[in-house]
């Protein structure tokens, strides 16, 4: 069964510490993690009840790729992609780039070590407002977004693999999912994103500059 498109902090938190320690039956503390989670209204995506990554069951096609370059290649990822592009659901519609291949060593309290690489990729699709609806599944268009402006979809997904080189986790977000994207699409109009752009680019380091303006004039002031 492929993982489900939206995944969830819990499904994160919950893997990695199932990967490398598999009996957690002294202390239970997954479970505490996911109850502290489930206080806050937050469901974990998984269909399991330890609330952990769905692994992969897909034969994939592996004739053509080749392991050692699978490590750190982003041509030999996006050539694994391509040759299972169905069976991972990534929609051709898109342009796909894979933006980064990392190996990965972790070792877990009772010395084992646990190697995987961890593999990412983007999509992006640019259409007019108005081909948003047209779409499969159709996305909604902000009310009085105007017809014929440009906006960009963004999608994407992490490819998990073992120490042999078979996929052992897909987590993706789908470019055409209709409730991210219409919740995205809505709340960038919101806020103006698509009438000024750059007025919203780097909001986060703009906030500290001004904190930091304004903590270096108030030091000021105090010397004199």
């Amino acid at each position: 069964m492929l993982p489900k498109p939206e995944q969830t902090p819990p499904n994160i938190c919950l893997t990695v510490d199932y990967e490398a320690v598999p009996d957690d039956s002294r202390f239970n503390y997954r479970q505490h993690i996911l109850k502290s989670f489930r206080d806050y209204k937050i469901e974990p995506a998984s269909h399991l009840p330890d609330g952990v990554w769905e692994t992969e069951t897909v034969n994939f096609k592996y004739d053509r790729t080749h392991f050692d370059s699978l490590l750190r290649e982003p041509n030999e990822v996006f050539r694994f992609l391509w040759d299972n592009r169905k069976a991972l659901q990534i929609d051709e519609r898109a342009y796909t780039r894979v933006q980064s291949v990392r190996p990965c060593l972790r070792i877990a309290p009772d010395g084992f070590a646990l190697r995987e690489t961890v593999a990412e990729y983007v999509q992006m699709a640019t259409v007019r407002a108005d081909e948003l609806q047209q779409l499969y599944p159709p996305i909604g268009k902000p009310f009085q977004m105007p017809k014929d402006l440009e906006v960009t979809l963004y999608g994407g997904g992490t490819l998990i693999f073992d120490e042999y080189g078979q996929l052992k986790y897909h987590i993706a977000n789908s470019i055409f999912s209709q409730k991210m994207q219409d919740d995205r699409l809505d709340y960038l109009w919101r806020y103006g994103f698509f009438v000024n752009a750059d007025s919203t680019e780097n909001l986060f380091s703009r906030m500290h500059l001004r904190r930091a303006a304004i903590f270096s004039n108030h030091f000021v002031e105090e010397e004199f």
